[in-house]
């Protein structure tokens, strides 16, 4: 008889159904590795039941074993630059280009008051 490998499928949907980019890379590799195996494992019509509960545990395991990437609270990225938390847009140039036009017309408004009093 064939072996019941439905606890290999909800193990495969739920490792689908994670972000795997939440975890670190240490960590994920295993959950991939088993992953494949699973995939072989259930392409196989002459697989064990034995063998089913083995390779469901060592991928729960690989499951458990996720760790979650930490975020450095000391503003460092991960490629060693410090983060300033300010995000790189168009809106800090619009901002300075605001800033120039706003000066050069309370100088344009400062010079015709000037002349007016002169004359």
């Amino acid at each position: 008889t064939k072996a019941d490998v439905s606890a290999l499928e909800e193990l495969i949907a739920y490792v689908n159904s994670l972000d795997l980019r939440a975890y670190t890379l240490d960590s994920v590799v295993p959950v991939n590795r088993m992953m494949s195996k699973l995939t072989q494992a259930m392409n196989d019509e002459e697989i064990m039941q034995e063998k089913v509960d083995e390779l469901a545990a060592e991928m729960q395991a690989a499951i458990d074993g996720l760790q979650p990437n930490v975020t450095p609270e000391t503003g460092d990225t991960a490629n060693g630059s410090a983060d300033t938390g300010s995000a790189n847009t168009a809106a800090a140039m619009q901002t300075g280009m605001f800033a120039g036009l706003l000066a050069a017309s309370a100088g344009l408004v400062f010079m015709m008051r000037r002349r007016r009093q002169e004359r």
